[in-house]
């Protein structure tokens, strides 16, 4: 994580922390460990298992998600075509990120 330290803004008492992360990526591999073929749904919360407590610890998290959001499973795709379903982006925000 890239911690810049904090800011002062006209009231020295306050300040903000501001985290800053790469990549957030779905690749195909990724969807088939995601994908619970019980109910159908994807849920990429293991992948943040480690790391939620600490991006939760930000006033603001920056991160480039880096694929996207597609409605149909026959979009659900990995490199070049990045295409993860609407759970990866779920968990993505439990992870921290808003």
């Amino acid at each position: 994580f890239l911690q810049c330290g904090t800011f002062s803004f006209r009231n020295p008492s306050r300040f903000i922390r501001l985290g800053v992360v790469g990549d957030i990526m779905c690749h195909s591999s990724q969807l088939n460990v995601y994908h619970n073929k019980k109910t159908n749904s994807f849920s990429a919360d293991q992948s943040f298992k480690y790391v939620s407590e600490r991006l939760q610890s930000f006033d603001l998290l920056l991160g480039n998600l880096e694929t996207t959001i597609v409605p149909k499973s026959a979009d659900y795709s990995g490199y070049p075509r990045f295409g993860a379903p609407i759970g990866f982006l779920e968990s993505v925000q439990k992870a921290g990120f808003h």
